[in-house]
């Protein structure tokens, strides 16, 4: 994979080796769905939300994630919001939910969140 996705596969399987289920949240529209299936990433979603979908707000709106924590039986303490942008992390919280940072040099924002990674391997880790 591209090297800003190393070990995502490897955490999106952690997670559902876990019990857990993996879910997009995005404001790129349409395009994230080609990109998720160029990059084998794509199955390991149980559902991609696209806000600008007419049912579906863009981020910070915290709609998507509740409407996703309602459909699927997810709560305010098993649901965390990953991003790498401040409207990512405030979706989350207004959703109630735990949130991490995903530092990169690309977008230097450093938002409120309740951990920070640098690299999806520090995901990974905390996973074992």
């Amino acid at each position: 994979p591209v090297s800003a996705f190393k070990n995502v596969p490897e955490v999106l399987s952690r997670i559902q080796e876990l019990g857990g289920q993996n879910y997009v949240f995005t404001n790129r529209g349409e395009t994230v769905i080609p990109m998720l299936e160029m990059i084998g990433l794509k199955d390991y979603f149980t559902e991609i939300v696209k806000a600008g979908d007419p049912e579906f707000e863009f981020k910070p709106s915290p709609h998507s994630i509740l409407y996703l924590m309602s459909k699927y039986g997810g709560t305010t303490d098993n649901t965390v919001m990953i991003g790498d942008r401040k409207c990512d992390l405030e979706s989350g919280y207004q959703a109630g939910c735990k949130t991490i940072h995903l530092l990169t040099p690309l977008v230097p924002q450093y938002p409120a969140c309740d951990w920070r990674i640098t690299s999806f391997q520090d995901m990974l880790d905390a996973l074992k």
